[in-house]
């Protein structure tokens, strides 16, 4: 399943405002940056940059490609978003292209194999990790015991706009860029990684 499988997560605000998606298939990982005021992001990290119905359009024709049957995310969010365009909507039909959702595989397979465990772990954690139980986060901490340092709970929202903001003022021009505006860029691009990443991790370990 693992090999014709797409794994998507979208970057964006509660607006629905979209900065970045990053997506993997076969091991191989991509960003895409899809707010034009993040265009010295890109340029600076060498990552594509387009709207989000050129991007749907560049799915399409990759999982024709690739022969990939099947779009997996942590949650319907990122799946809505692709049939959010029309055609891509279309396309899924046509091509049977099926959606598996990562939050509830992990949410059924822990509850029916390990939930005594699995509360224990998430009674102990901050209250920022406890209020979204079966979070990608907390899951991964569970299967894997540990976390990325770095990966801030409802931080990435606010380091691309501080980022997008930034470049704005500047031209887009990332070298002129603070340490620290610089340090949260990296840090919103690892996040994003580390979720799509996470999405196979999850998948090939005993839970799907």
């Amino acid at each position: 399943m693992l090999t014709n499988t797409l794994f998507i997560d979208f970057e964006g605000n509660k607006a629905g405002h979209q900065y970045l998606v990053g997506y993997s298939y076969n091991n191989i990982f991509c960003q895409v940056v899809l707010d034009l005021g993040l265009r010295g992001l890109s340029e600076r990290h060498g990552l594509p940059s387009m709207n989000i119905s050129h991007f749907a359009s560049h799915i399409q024709q990759l999982m024709k490609n690739e022969s990939l049957i099947s779009i997996a995310s942590y949650t319907s969010h990122d799946i809505e978003e692709l049939k959010s365009i029309g055609s891509f909507s279309s396309f899924l039909d046509k091509e049977k292209i099926t959606h598996i959702d990562v939050h509830k595989i992990a949410r059924r397979h822990i509850r029916k194999n390990h939930l005594a465990e699995y509360r224990k772990m998430v009674d102990s954690l901050p209250k920022n990790h406890f209020r979204k139980r079966y979070s990608l986060i907390n899951v991964m901490r569970f299967l894997e015991g540990s976390v990325p340092s770095d990966y801030a709970i409802g931080l990435t929202t606010s380091r691309f706009n501080a980022v997008r903001s930034a470049l704005i003022k500047k031209d887009q021009d990332y070298s002129k860029l603070t340490s620290v505006q610089k340090a949260k860029a990296t840090k919103a691009l690892k996040h994003n990684e580390y979720d799509v990443r996470s999405l196979a991790t999850i998948m090939r370990t005993h839970i799907a």
